[in-house]
């Protein structure tokens, strides 16, 4: 039986303050996950296990610390 795929395309089409604060958003995302990645290659080559909880708490106290424009951001 052959279904019907039925989708909606949405385009949005932002303004320079919408454009500036995706950039923002989307380098801080991938801030995040490069960190997250760094430190949990450097603990797999280490033998350490740690957990996704003490990864979020570390990242959040170096947050506030080493990357204030972090908080502007969702």
């Amino acid at each position: 039986m052959n279904g019907i795929a039925i989708s909606h395309r949405i385009e949005i089409l932002p303004n320079n303050k919408a454009k500036t604060y995706f950039k923002n958003a989307f380098g801080c995302a991938r801030l995040a996950w490069n960190w997250g990645l760094a430190r949990w290659r450097r603990n797999y080559k280490l033998g350490i296990k740690e957990s996704v909880y003490d990864m979020k708490k570390a990242f959040n106290a170096e947050k506030k610390e080493k990357i204030p424009f972090h908080r502007e951001c969702n």
